[in-house]
């Protein structure tokens, strides 16, 4: 089962928080596209609903980066809502967090809580550096683009790329 991408960031800003650590918004969109291409190589099944693109300068999931675009490269104060509506429409309209429903799902936690355990430490620019690799996912779509912006990047080279980056670190002893 797929999970809303903001569910996800705001998991892990929670988790952030709760380790004193600040987040930007690159930052955050990176430990969201880690967790779901780590999702993908384990489970085969995608973390997110959302369809990763391969912009400019790195890989990008556009309800993640719309939703914290205005932090630019600061820390981001506030989690990720949406407004939902009752049967009188406006009158009845609430402002709800995106949250994750873990209970459904606790192999999917676990790969998500092993992810932060990984990357926390990690800065945004070296979280970006890491998806920039020769042969990643994000530069294979991008040397097919010809030049085509926010193209997206099919989920079966994730999971193989990903896939292979296990295969790496288990052949050198690094988990």
């Amino acid at each position: 089962m797929a999970f809303e991408a903001l569910a996800i960031a705001n998991y892990f800003l929670d988790k952030a928080e709760e380790c004193g650590i600040g987040l930007s918004p690159m930052a955050i969109q990176k430990l969201v596209y880690f967790a779901h291409g780590w999702h993908l190589a384990i489970t085969d099944e995608p973390l997110i609903n959302q369809r990763v693109e391969a912009w400019e300068f790195g890989p990008v999931i556009g309800d993640v980066y719309r939703e914290f675009r205005n932090f630019g490269r600061n820390i981001i104060k506030t989690r990720a809502s949406k407004w939902v509506y009752g049967d009188s429409f406006a009158e009845d309209a609430t402002m709800e967090t995106f949250c994750v429903e873990w209970s459904r799902d606790s192999k999917s936690k676990s790969i998500v809580d092993r992810v932060w355990e990984v990357y926390k430490g990690f800065t945004a620019v070296q979280l970006s550096n890491l998806t920039h690799t020769e042969g990643s996912p994000w530069s294979e779509t991008r040397e097919k683009s010809s030049g085509e912006k926010h193209r997206i990047i099919n989920d079966e080279l994730i999971r193989l790329w990903f896939r292979a980056q296990a295969g790496q670190n288990a052949g050198s002893g690094k988990k």
